[in-house]
């Protein structure tokens, strides 16, 4: 669906009096847009303004479409309103949903148990499904759907995320007879207690979040289903089954996107979800504390940054994480200070509790950058990035200049920050680090993170050389 038209008889659900009014629906996937448009007819002009009469907040709409198919759109905001001084008045509106097939009484009837999700970009990363081609004796040859079983993403008290592998089949809308076949992979959300359709999107976010981590790709939702059997079923003998209500949404849906390589992806579904292993329930159960960093560190793949403001970002997401992974207050962070050195001989534990709580830490009140950065290249000694620890601190030293350049602007200190040549090699470098530390706090093993640092390492040096 890119774009769909249909005019209509409209109900506001709240409007006591049942009102019906005449209107257009637009709603486009592309573009994230679901619009509607009143008209309201005065032809003997009592009400002037009587589109005043339509509240700025509404609900749940009622739609019956010129095609005689229903619709509900939910939460809907006036956009603009026009009074005509021959009897027509508009009203213009954008709803941030709407459930196709179904009309409502409530907007608290709009609550469901079973959600269905088609994302973008997700179907190579998880690897569950495939179609191979098989041959006969006689050379003839048929193509074979080869599905895995449904893996468990994660899964607590009342909810349940599930990754189902599918596939679409698509007849086309000419008269070539073409059929087009495609992997998929749904995603399930299932709850004890019906929820709202904002409390699935809240939770889908992570999934594509999680994705999009591992894979470096923006993804979208291309498909919203869900599962009501009071508001849709069919009856089967004695049976009554449920039926699927689309959701059409305002998000919008792209599928020209630059994808990553596989090669650099930092984890696939199998990475995540291997034997007694799941690490995707570390993600879930710490998103909350680190979804800031997250939504730093993911802005990097959805928008077309310049160079200084995707440092920024890789810096702000850095320093986030320290705060709230590591250490916030000054008191916590000197702890750590003595803890991280603590197994180090005396010459060079000196050295480093220099770089992490010197004499300028010692002087003021917050946790230097300089120091939060030191801290988080050490990494607990576990894993080396740059080639020294010298190198490191010099590298530091340089971003965090570059930082208070670009953010409070002293001329004085230009010849101290990254060169335009420079900034990109340093965004690389930052990001392996936050990389490192985001991949560690789901539980990865080590040998597992050196292989990733090592890979991006390599990349680092083909295109920019040594640092």
């Amino acid at each position: 669906m890119a774009e769909i038209r249909y005019g209509g008889k409209w109900t506001i659900t709240s409007d006591k009096e049942k009102n019906k009014y005449d209107g257009q629906l637009t709603v486009n996937d592309q573009e994230g847009l679901i619009h509607l448009e009143l008209y309201h007819f005065d032809s003997k002009r009592e009400h002037m303004f009587a589109n005043t009469l339509i509240p700025k907040k509404i609900e749940c709409i009622n739609g019956v479409l010129s095609n005689g198919a229903i619709i509900t759109l939910m939460d809907c905001t006036v956009y603009s309103r026009k009074a005509e001084v021959f009897s027509k008045n508009t009203v213009i509106l954008t709803a941030k949903y709407a459930l196709n097939g179904v009309n409502i009484e409530a907007a608290d009837q709009a609550v469901f148990k079973r959600f269905l999700f088609d994302l973008s970009y997700i179907t190579d990363w998880a690897d569950l499904n495939k179609f191979e081609t098989k041959y006969d004796e006689d050379s003839n040859y048929s193509l074979v759907y080869r599905g895995k079983s449904n893996v468990t993403l994660f899964e607590d008290t009342g909810k349940k995320i599930t990754l189902k592998p599918d596939y679409h089949v698509d007849h086309g809308k000419d008269d070539r007879g073409k059929v087009t076949l495609s992997k998929a992979v749904k995603v399930i959300l299932e709850y004890d207690t019906p929820c709202t359709y904002e409390q699935a999107i809240t939770e889908v976010h992570k999934v594509m979040n999680l994705v999009s981590f591992g894979t470096g790709n923006k993804i979208d939702i291309i498909k919203v289903e869900a599962f009501n059997i009071s508001l849709n079923n069919i009856d089967i003998g004695e049976k009554t089954i449920e039926r699927t209500i689309e959701i059409f949404n305002s998000y919008t849906y792209r599928d020209l996107y630059p994808q990553g390589h596989p090669y650099f992806y930092l984890f696939t579904l199998g990475d995540l979800v291997t034997g007694d292993d799941n690490y995707a329930i570390k993600w879930f159960n710490n998103y909350e504390k680190l979804e800031p960093v997250i939504e730093l560190y993911l802005d990097l793949y959805r928008y077309n940054m310049t160079h200084e403001r995707a440092f920024l970002n890789v810096i702000q997401a850095l320093e986030t994480y320290h705060t709230r992974i590591k250490a916030n207050y000054k008191k916590e962070y000197e702890k750590r200070s003595y803890e991280v050195v603590s197994s180090c001989p005396p010459y060079i534990k000196e050295q480093h509790l220099e770089c992490l709580f010197g004499e300028d830490q010692k002087r003021t009140r917050h946790v230097l950058l300089k120091g939060r950065l030191y801290d988080l290249f050490l990494a607990d000694f576990e894993i080396m990035f740059m080639s020294g620890y010298k190198t490191q601190y010099d590298f530091i030293l340089k971003a965090v200049a570059t930082r208070h350049y670009y953010t409070h602007y002293d001329e004085k200190k230009k010849d101290k920050i990254f060169t335009k040549d420079e900034i990109e090699e340093s965004i690389y470098w930052l990001k392996t680090v936050l990389e490192y530390h985001l991949l560690k706090g789901l539980g990865f093993p080590q040998d597992y993170l050196q292989k990733k640092v090592v890979q991006q390492r390599q990349y680092i040096d083909n295109n920019f050389g040594p640092y």
